[in-house]
């Protein structure tokens, strides 16, 4: 694992600023998984003073290209877990998510269970490889959000491990 230190063994990059997007669907900026060893979002949420009807609906998901203007993104496999809120101090335990994503009362990804918590998933390169192998180079990886409460506050920062790391790592958008 490299060294967090000023991000000089890790790519940090911003892939959705802190916004309230209510209910309102809300998509990350892609990022290319080409030159990463792995890579992990980082996604904070607020004090969302929502209940447990409110759900937020989270996929990964992978695309031949930095965009789904013309090919629809597929959703993949991750990994996933959740801190504890603010000042004090556990995560849950790293649970699978599937394609169909995650955001149910069952599962903890709710407005409530997310209230001033970081949920922190990580994508495995290989299954986006796997994912390229059946439709064509399949590289970039984005996040796609879909709650139905009326305060969504969040933001998404995008860690990967890159091959080649220096003070001027490669451009992963």
């Amino acid at each position: 694992m490299g060294k967090f230190r000023f991000a000089q063994g890790l790519k940090v990059q911003p892939v959705l600023g802190p916004v309230d997007t209510a209910a309102s669907a809300a998509v990350t900026a892609f990022v290319d998984c080409d030159l990463l060893h792995w890579l992990t979002f980082v996604v904070p949420f607020g004090n969302m003073t929502s209940d447990d009807c409110d759900i937020i609906t989270i996929t990964v998901r992978c695309s031949t290209e930095d965009t789904s203007a013309t090919t629809e993104p597929m959703a993949i496999d991750f990994w996933y877990r959740v801190t504890s809120a603010v000042a004090t101090d556990s995560t849950t335990d790293i649970i699978a998510g599937t394609s169909d994503g995650i955001g149910t009362s069952d599962d903890g990804i709710n407005a409530a269970n997310l209230d001033n918590k970081v949920l922190i998933i990580d994508v495995d390169p290989s299954v986006v490889a796997a994912k390229t192998a059946t439709s064509g180079g399949n590289r970039w990886v984005s996040l796609n959000f879909a709650p139905t409460g009326p305060i969504t506050i969040l933001g998404v920062i995008a860690v990967g491990e890159p091959r080649y790391p220096g003070n001027n790592i490669p451009s992963s958008t």
